[in-house]
């Protein structure tokens, strides 16, 4: 019978010497299959050409073939075998392609393009893996670096995994139907709904009314002059969204870079109570005024807003936090 400490070391990951000296992931047999549909039906070019590019091949003679192939076909040139032979010669890469044989091989890989677009993404999915790979070997050298950050090494690290994700992923092409069917969506939801604007309200109505309120994946910038009361608007605003506004609380992340979460719960709980600020500061509020302090802060605790007052926050981790 195993042990735990017999599980715990079969359970070990494997040196990362062994996972480099694997063989990459790659499917040669995939891009022959993608190169023999092109040869044999040229016009599949267009459909896979938005999944696949030239260095998502492997092998580099494949790659060099598709380049050229794509190349040809852009230009309004007919892909067949003579002319994609002359054009390797011409920019020498013959030789390094294999020559006539080679080609004359890949063109009989398929009987159909049928499933040119599947070998494509069987392609495409080999080279993210590969990505990946090189990403994570290029994040273990950097953090054996010493003198590297941590938090600047860990924003590096995901900022390569979200490249990956931009340059590999499915490309997001909508039909004209389907853009209209989520529009008359949206302009149904907002007719059905009981405010006056179709967005979040701000609780100013004169923006709401020009703007018709805050609206998802919009980003809006508020920028003046220091010491113009961005804050205070900024607060009065996701006050609000998340104590004031009608139906569901709708939730609120605050990330302040220069002001700390007690003294924007001071301001917020001054604006909610019309306090004068200053004189909290103070400490020169009435008994009366302190007793509305304690009965908005009782009101304020149960609202869904979150404050982040770490100052020195980059992007990645605001995301995270998100």
């Amino acid at each position: 019978m195993a042990t735990a400490d017999t599980r715990r070391r079969s359970a070990a990951p494997q040196p990362l010497g062994e996972l480099l000296d694997r063989q990459p992931p790659c499917s040669v047999e995939s891009e022959r299959a993608v190169l023999g549909s092109l040869l044999l039906l040229p016009e599949v070019c267009d459909e896979v050409a938005l999944i696949l590019r030239a260095d998502d091949f492997y092998d580099d003679a494949h790659a060099r073939i598709y380049g050229h192939i794509v190349a040809m076909h852009e230009d309004g040139r007919p892909v067949e075998l003579q002319l994609l032979l002359q054009r390797l010669k011409d920019n020498g890469d013959y030789d390094a392609v294999g020559g006539a044989a080679y080609l004359l091989e890949i063109s009989q890989e398929v009987a159909t393009a049928a499933h040119a677009e599947h070998y494509a993404r069987v392609v495409r999915d080999k080279a993210v893996l590969r990505s990946l790979i090189h990403a994570g070997t290029d994040i273990v050298h950097d953090a054996g670096d010493p003198t590297v950050d941590a938090r600047e090494m860990l924003a590096r690290a995901e900022e390569r995994v979200f490249r990956i994700l931009d340059t590999k992923g499915d490309n997001q092409v909508s039909t004209i139907r389907d853009v209209l069917h989520e529009s008359l969506a949206r302009i149904d939801a907002r007719m059905q709904h009981q405010h006056a604007f179709g967005g979040i309200e701000t609780g100013f109505i004169d923006y709401d009314e020009l703007t018709g309120g805050l609206h998802d994946s919009e980003l809006v910038i508020l920028a003046a002059r220091p010491s113009m009361g961005k804050t205070a608007l900024a607060l009065n605003i996701i006050e609000h969204i998340a104590i004031d506004e009608r139906g569901p609380a709708k939730p609120v992340l605050f990330v302040s870079l220069e002001m700390s979460a007690m003294e924007l719960g001071d301001r917020l709980l001054c604006s909610r109570a019309r306090v004068n600020s200053h004189r909290l500061r103070n400490g020169t509020i009435s008994g009366e005024e302190g007793r509305g302090l304690v009965q908005t802060a009782a009101a304020v605790r149960r609202a869904p807003l979150f404050i982040d007052d770490s100052p020195s926050r980059n992007m990645t981790e605001i995301a995270a936090t998100a």
